[in-house]
């Protein structure tokens, strides 16, 4: 499991002792382990959609896998913000609204996908040799 650990590993609430083999300081870095078929990590839907369209990646489907992120936008009052400010204040609250939102935080995933434990046994057995970067080994997971 790979993690960022500005993320103070919220994103691992749900998991029951998970081992963290990893620690990057990005998204980039983490997709580039991810997608080497050797860890499995969170990642934000709209980050791993293109990774997920071209079947690079795909979402395990599982309970408690789902972490969700409030983000929020603030404008001072005083001194009153510039026109700039509020128009994107403005532009990103029209975008929000109208976005749809992904199905449980899983765009482009395959019904039922899991990750079974004789999967997961070969797979470390696949990075730990070496063999991690084969096209098979590049089925990483988002």
């Amino acid at each position: 499991m790979t993690v960022r650990p500005y993320l103070e590993r919220a994103e691992l609430a749900a998991l029951h002792e998970p081992q963290i083999t990893a620690s990057v300081s990005n998204m980039e870095a983490q997709a580039v382990l991810i997608r080497s078929g050797c860890f499995l990590g969170f990642l934000p839907v709209h980050f791993a959609q293109k990774w997920v369209d071209r079947g690079e990646m795909r979402a395990l489907d599982a309970p408690g896998l789902l972490w969700k992120s409030q983000f929020y936008i603030a404008l001072r009052v005083q001194p009153e913000p510039t026109e700039v400010a509020r128009l994107f204040a403005r532009d990103l609250a029209e975008v929000l609204v109208q976005r749809p939102r992904p199905r449980a935080g899983r765009a482009g995933a395959q019904a039922g996908t899991r990750l079974s434990s004789a999967n997961l046994s070969a797979r470390r057995a696949a990075c730990t040799s070496g063999s991690g970067s084969s096209p098979a080994a590049r089925s990483a997971r988002v």
